[in-house]
């Protein structure tokens, strides 16, 4: 499970474009095409650096109006996949 601490960064190796509701990233090597849903791009916007996992998920429940253990169980999932496409990275802070 994700450390709610954490903070996204998202990576620079991609260029992102806005198509309505929905975000698209294209790799600089310009081999990769990627693109996010609605929620997705959603959850993507509040990836600014500054947002922790645990901000974002209160976002997220706040908006959609989810279950705190099913957005908990989706944003973990989705944050995984955006890591394995290397879209971004976790800050973490040593307590």
């Amino acid at each position: 499970m994700l450390d709610l601490q954490a903070v996204p960064v998202p990576s620079n190796d991609f260029r992102v474009r806005e198509a309505g509701d929905e975000m698209v990233f294209l790799a600089e090597s310009g081999r990769e095409v990627l693109s996010l849903n609605a929620v997705g791009s959603f959850i993507w916007r509040q990836m600014d650096g500054n947002h922790t996992l645990q901000d974002i998920l209160d976002i997220l429940c706040h908006e959609y109006e989810v279950d705190l253990d099913r957005a908990k169980t989706d944003l973990n999932t989705f944050i995984s996949e955006l890591e394995g496409h290397k879209l971004l990275t976790l800050q973490t802070t040593d307590a």
